[in-house]
């Protein structure tokens, strides 16, 4: 009995080894991808004005927007098969190069229609922001299935490559005087890299793809809750900004967007344990009580990384603010103050998606973020039915969007915590 025990305390040692070598990875991975998006944000925004990123966000928005209806993905199966389905990568790469092709249909005649009845200038932005965006589903699949093997180290390499190009480029062209097109070439240049980086770490490549009908159809409806999850989260990373750039314009848009990107700085600096390497791990546990342990140590280093992200922004806004950014950006202090509350809602937000996904609950997980949609929905149309759109309230209102979201995937997740617990008694009272 002590020998099994001990083996047994060798085994989870070896286990929690391997989950802190992924979380060290995606990590870095995420560390180089911030920190090298965010002395970029500081530089292009002392270059360029608020309106410039509010003209590209906005398009970004609708032409995203708009091939919602077709991002049906099925690439977190992946991440939780854990390699262990033959044939499964091949299904569903071909699934997604379906999906891909239908974007890039969605994107044409979104071009079409602004060369007809727009401007040249969005339908150029319109490519360069709509292709990437139309493609993203290929490296996706290579990276999930990477992470599925338990490869995080390749995500480094894709974020280091990203940022070195998107430096090269977007800041040497706004240089010459490019403006908003070096931030669109700039965006458009970094998929490339990601896409030959996951390509040959994985050793895949696309005559893998099978297009089996009856794959097709039973990837299909498994998609269903993924595909309803990533509709939420879409449209609900959308809507907020067409609103505000709509109804407020580019400026208010500009400073909403600086804002956004930057405020939960916080749990940036801690988002390794907000990606796939904690569903990964936390679908590894053998027991409940384990994974609880899991989760309960990830909430208290999320939770405290978001308490001093929300200090921060709440006291030292002013003058961080103009210090970093240019006085150019003076006004968007309220929204940065608005925003102190993220790091906290994203936390909450993420911690009972990341357990319904390491359980394979997707249709809860799916729930609850439809429960966070409809919540941004509602607060915007009393917005818009007050006359009170602003940076600062449409901040409050994604904020608020997140808590709910958290708070319906958090119900949903006890009874599977219960049902946990009582198969470990079981389990407990057996081995006895």
């Amino acid at each position: 009995m002590a020998v099994s025990g001990i083996f047994g305390k060798v085994l989870r040692f070896l286990a929690e080894r391997h989950h802190i070598r992924r979380h060290f990875w995606q990590s870095l991975a995420n560390y180089v991808q911030l920190g090298g998006g965010m002395v970029m944000g500081v530089i292009l925004a002392r270059l360029l004005l608020p309106e410039d990123f509010g003209r590209l966000v906005y398009i970004s928005a609708t032409v995203t927007i708009l091939m919602i209806p077709f991002g049906i993905t099925v690439t977190p199966l992946l991440i939780t098969d854990a390699n262990r389905t033959p044939g499964l990568f091949g299904d569903i790469l071909g699934f997604m190069c379906i999906t891909t092709v239908l974007k890039l249909l969605v994107v044409g005649v979104y071009i079409m229609w602004q060369l007809f009845f727009g401007s040249m200038e969005q339908a150029l932005l319109a490519f360069l922001v709509g292709v990437p965006a139309a493609l993203v589903d290929l490296p996706d699949t290579l990276r999930a299935d990477l992470e599925g093997k338990g490869s995080f180290g390749p995500n480094l390499a894709v974020q280091v490559a990203n940022v070195a190009t998107h430096a090269t480029v977007s800041i040497g062209l706004v240089l010459l005087g490019w403006g908003i097109w070096g931030l669109a070439i700039g965006g458009f240049a970094c998929y490339w890299p990601q896409l030959l980086v996951y390509f040959a770490s994985g050793k895949r490549h696309l005559g893998e793809a099978r297009f089996d009908r009856t794959e097709l159809v039973s990837l299909g409806r498994k998609g269903v809750s993924f595909w309803t999850a990533q509709f939420s989260t879409n449209v609900s990373a959308r809507i907020d900004k067409i609103f505000l750039g709509k109804f407020a314009g580019d400026v208010q848009l500009g400073y909403y967007n600086r804002a956004f990107n930057y405020a939960p700085f916080g749990i940036f600096a801690l988002s390794a344990f907000l990606t796939n390497a904690s569903v990964v791990a936390l679908r590894q546990q053998p027991t409940m009580s384990l994974k609880l342990q899991m989760a309960g140590k990830t909430a208290l280093i999320l939770f405290v990384g978001a308490a001093l992200n929300w200090a921060v922004l709440w006291y030292f806004s002013d003058p961080l603010v103009p210090w970093v950014f240019g006085e150019q950006w003076r006004s968007a202090i309220p929204a940065f103050e608005a925003f102190s509350w993220m790091s906290m809602a994203t936390a909450f937000h993420y911690l009972p998606m990341n357990f319904l996904l390491a359980s394979s609950a997707n249709s809860q997980m799916a729930i609850g973020k439809v429960s966070g949609l409809a919540t941004l929905v509602i607060l915007l149309a009393v917005l818009a039915s007050t006359g009170g759109i602003s940076s600062v309230s449409v901040a409050n209102a994604s904020t608020v969007s997140l808590f709910a979201s958290g708070a319906v995937q958090m119900i949903l997740s006890l009874p599977i915590v219960q049902r946990g617990l009582r198969e470990d008694g079981k389990q407990s009272a057996q081995r006895d």
